[in-house]
């Protein structure tokens, strides 16, 4: 894994140099920013792994960033369902307080070949309507190349990938016309790819492992000066990961219980739903509130390990 990363800051140097002659990065982070990760199964996945929650940690150790995933396999531009009495995207975000959105839409999507990409584009404006009603800084992630564990280089004169391509710039352009910002880096990316191994997707179209490491630090190293600055291999990274691994559990068995019809759905009269002494009493929906302190707990000893990863760089400077 170490080498691959390698030649991914080695067949990146040009891009990476032309960002780094940024005054500002891409995207400025603010103390006590939430970000939410609104996409399908790759943003999912994204948010699950921790590394790229990992990373922007630790280029703003004292910003006590906050994230939360809003992403939900099978959700595309055109639709996001959800169980009865769910909660919209909009009123998610105005929730969690949302101040930032990472949004990744686009790898589904392209399926529907070059005939699809007017309605992906219109969709994808409505959406991001209804996201600026919330929030005005707004990040479009694009699709990954097509890679899977059978197949070597199958973008190669491959309508497929000539598909993504296009999917990748209209969402550039969509962030150019509307002031979002875009990770506009999917040439780059296809080369990194072909040197990665075969975990790069687990099935062409969902990340692997691998990729979504790849991903990640790509993502970060665009939104932020073009440089990664940070020692995957280190014991404060694993730390930190690892803590931020176990907040996101915490939170997705908060936000997305398997039992929702009981807890607010359609089913919110039956007897499980309420204390067995007394009916009038929502037992389930006050022991969920009981993850609330264990995130907050577990955010509080992120901060303390990102702050103590920060002072350990300082002093070996």
């Amino acid at each position: 894994m170490k080498s691959a990363r390698v030649i991914l800051f080695a067949l990146c140097l040009p891009w990476l140099a032309s960002l780094s002659r940024a005054a500002e990065p891409v995207l400025p982070l603010r103390t006590n920013d939430v970000i939410a990760f609104i996409g399908g199964a790759n943003m999912v996945a994204l948010a699950q792994s921790g590394h790229l929650e990992t990373l922007l940690t630790l280029r703003h150790p004292h910003h006590k960033l906050r994230f939360r995933s809003l992403a939900w396999e099978g959700d595309t531009v055109f639709a996001q369902p959800r169980d009865v009495n769910y909660p919209d995207l909009v009123t998610q975000l105005k929730q969690v307080g949302a101040t930032v959105a990472f949004v990744q839409f686009g790898q589904m999507e392209s399926l529907a070949g070059e005939a699809g990409l007017t309605n992906f584009v219109e969709a994808y404006e409505a959406l991001l309507a209804k996201l600026w009603s919330v929030t005005q800084r707004v990040v479009l992630l694009t699709p990954h190349p097509v890679l899977s564990k059978t197949l070597d280089r199958p973008w190669d004169n491959n309508a497929r990938h000539q598909d993504l391509i296009r999917y990748s710039r209209e969402i550039h352009l969509l962030a150019k016309r509307s002031g979002a910002q875009s990770t506009m880096g999917f040439e780059a990316l296809t080369t990194v790819a072909g040197q990665a191994s075969k975990g790069f997707a687990e099935d062409g179209n969902l990340l692997g492992a691998e990729g979504i490491e790849f991903y990640s630090e790509f993502t970060v190293m665009h939104l932020l000066d073009g440089r990664l600055d940070v020692k995957i291999e280190s014991d404060a990274y694993r730390g930190l990961r690892s803590a931020i691994a176990e907040k996101s559990r915490l939170w997705f068995d908060y936000a997305r219980p398997s039992n929702w019809a009981f807890l607010a759905g359609d089913r919110t009269e039956q007897a499980f739903s309420r204390d067995y002494r007394d009916r009038n009493i929502r037992a389930f929906a006050q022991e969920m509130q009981q993850f609330l302190p264990l995130i907050a707990d577990a955010e509080k000893r992120i901060d303390e390990l990102a702050a103590n990863a920060a002072a350990e760089k300082d002093t070996t400077r």
